[in-house]
């Protein structure tokens, strides 16, 4: 019974890391994940900075 359940577990690894391959977690990380992060730090940033001018100054802008 166990080596029954022990080649199914390494058929489901085997398929499951075929499938996985084509699309690897570094390429999603540093593609979608990695852009979408830096958008967000990017739009705090600006309002950060710009919440911070005095009056005077967002009148002359």
């Amino acid at each position: 019974m166990q080596i029954r359940l022990s080649k199914t577990k390494l058929v489901i690894l085997t398929v499951l890391s075929l499938l996985l391959e084509g699309c690897s977690i570094s390429d999603w990380y540093n593609g979608y994940y990695a852009e979408r992060t830096a958008v967000i730090k990017g739009q705090k940033d600006r309002n950060a900075f710009y919440d911070a001018e005095s009056a005077q100054m967002k009148e002359l802008r």
